[in-house]
């Protein structure tokens, strides 16, 4: 058990400087109980590297090293309301290896209510995923909620020690934009017990954080790359002509890209036909997609059958599964989804079933 904890405000101020793009993986909390996990160890975002030490309890004022080793302009700084105590370490049976050099020393950031506001200056700007690992070592119901500066994004972290890294037990996930100034602001607030920081891990994106809806169509039946399998192509942004509708169905993904959060939905189907929903690794053909049946398989690699759903009277239908569960996702990921669908009767090429057009999800 903690004795005390001070109470903290958390928000992450960051100084404009201008740099190439920063990975970073970063263990908050005392050295001396617990070290650094190996450079090996991607923890959550699978993100292997250099792993900086944040200790001697705040401001925590550092220059970073980047995962590569590489000393960068980037900086940190930490302001506390509260009654925290600052390094702390308990020792955790059931946290092993990298995992407990992580998890097992923390910013105690104090009892109920008290804030840290964590500030990272120099970063380039762009979009980043942001991994804050908050959770209590010592007491299991404790908690923790990360907002990033700006935003109204607040995720609780917190629980018994659930064997692996898990999102909302062991850390939270945003995604944040750094805009030119390049400072990033985290406000970490003690929600029960006493909050904890047991690190972070800063990953750069490839695409924008939202915006559009959550996942990016490909692969139409429009001719343009791959031939329709029998001249039956569809619509503008659809996959190929089937029996009940010319124009071919279509594939979009709403929502968020986080556990629980997506749904695919499916329209220009065949009325009360079965349809299969499934998940790949990669785009087939660079994305232009190869005949198969009357469509296009655009989805390939390492196939997960996602869900089984039948249309509606109006040839509409849309996931309830969690993609993100059932695909086996781990946050960072980037899958192609697509439907497979029976088309029965009115089949333009003979075969019987056909293809929606494909959408990739950067998770």
């Amino acid at each position: 058990m903690r004795c005390h904890r001070w109470w903290l405000s958390t928000a992450l101020l960051v100084a404009p400087l201008s740099a190439s793009a920063q990975e970073f993986n970063l263990d908050v909390g005392d050295t001396t109980t617990f070290g650094v996990p190996s450079s090996a160890y991607g923890a959550a975002a699978g993100q292997a590297g250099e792993w900086f030490s944040l200790n001697g309890g705040p401001p925590y004022a550092f220059t970073l090293d980047d995962i590569h080793g590489t000393t960068t302009g980037v900086v940190t700084d930490c302001q506390v309301t509260g009654n925290g105590l600052g390094d702390y370490s308990s020792d955790n049976a059931l946290t092993l290896g990298d995992d407990e050099l992580l998890m097992d020393d923390l910013q105690d950031v104090g009892g109920a209510g008290s804030t840290a506001i964590w500030t990272f200056s120099g970063l380039a700007p762009g979009a980043y995923n942001i991994f804050t690992y908050a959770w209590a070592p010592d007491v299991a119901t404790y908690t923790t909620n990360i907002t990033p500066g700006g935003t109204g994004d607040t995720q609780v972290s917190g629980g018994p020690w659930p064997g692996a890294h898990a999102l909302g037990t062991t850390y939270a996930l945003h995604c944040v934009i750094v805009d030119p100034s390049g400072v990033l602001v985290l406000e970490i607030v003690t929600a029960s017990g006493f909050g904890s920081v047991n690190g972070f891990q800063l990953v750069p994106k490839s695409s924008a954080c939202g915006g559009g809806g959550p996942g990016t169509a490909f692969c139409f039946c429009d001719g343009a790359s791959v031939p329709a399998p029998c001249g039956n192509t569809g619509g503008a942004g659809n996959g190929c002509a089937n029996g009940s509708d010319p124009a071919g169905a279509n594939l979009l993904a709403t929502g968020s890209a986080t556990p629980g959060g997506l749904t695919l939905e499916a329209d220009g189907l065949v009325a009360f036909q079965p349809g299969l929903y499934f998940q790949g690794d990669n785009e087939i053909n660079g994305g232009a997609g190869a005949t198969f049946g009357d469509g296009l398989r655009c989805a390939g690699g390492g196939v997960v059958r996602l869900e089984i759903v039948a249309a509606s009277a109006a040839g509409t239908s849309s996931t309830t599964a969690d993609l993100f569960v059932e695909g086996g996702i781990a946050p960072g990921d980037t899958r192609s989804y697509q439907l497979w669908y029976r088309d029965p009767a009115g089949s333009p090429c003979g075969s019987g079933f056909n293809l929606t057009n494909g959408v990739t999800v950067d998770w």
